[in-house]
Formats: C-alpha cells, sequence, structure tokens
C-alpha cells in the first residue's frame, strides 16, 4: 500500500504543478500495476 499511496501523492503533486510528464507518469503506473496484478493470477 505505501508504494501505490505515495505514487498517487507523486501524481497528485505533478497534475497540481501541470508538469508534462503527468501523463506519461500515469501510463506508466497504470502498465506497472498491470503486469503486478496479472503475475499474481
Amino acid at each position: 500500500p505505501h508504494f501505490l499511496f505515495n505514487s498517487l501523492n507523486i501524481l497528485k503533486t505533478m497534475v497540481k504543478n501541470n508538469d508534462p510528464m503527468s501523463e506519461e507518469y500515469v501510463i506508466r503506473l497504470s502498465e506497472l500495476y498491470r503486469n503486478l496484478l496479472l503475475s499474481n493470477q
């Protein structure tokens, strides 16, 4: 849970600051979690 919460806090800060990398961050984070979930099946 810590990793997820930390990741979401980072994303929140990126979006709040209009960071152009926030979209890429969301994509990569979602890919990471998708792979984690698929590997645990």
